[in-house]
């Protein structure tokens, strides 16, 4: 039987926390849609071992240059973690919604990026 892979485990996890915490609602929507990509980029740094040629070059300080897929989850869960603190924080202490809209649509477009640049060189979520 095969394992369920810890990337998507943790992304479903903190999916929920949005919807749980004191977020206006379209900075859950946000938050959320950070979270998807950040799986999507992190299921695909995951498969970079699967993928010739590649390597992990932005993350490779903390995970290697052909991360494991636990020291990936670990990272990523982290990453998303210190995203959602900082998500949480700025709206706790009342930021300027544009503030909030610049780090949220920040980091989707960072995301979004990531995402595209991994397909492009051929690293993808199923190898």
């Amino acid at each position: 039987m095969k394992r369920a892979n810890p990337i998507l485990l943790m992304i479903i996890l903190l999916s929920t926390l949005t919807g749980c915490a004191a977020l206006p609602r379209s900075v859950q929507i946000e938050e959320t849609a950070f979270l998807a990509l950040h799986a999507v980029d992190g299921l695909q740094t995951a498969n970079i071992p699967n993928t010739p040629h590649a390597f992990e070059a932005e993350s490779a300080w903390a995970i290697g240059r052909e991360p494991s897929v636990r020291s990936t989850a670990a990272y990523f869960a982290a990453i998303a973690l210190v995203h959602f603190a900082v998500t949480r924080y700025l709206c706790a202490h009342h930021a300027k919604p544009w503030i909030i809209q610049a780090w949220e649509l920040g980091s989707i477009a960072w995301n979004v990026r990531d995402v595209v640049t991994n397909s492009s060189i051929g690293v993808h979520i199923l190898h």
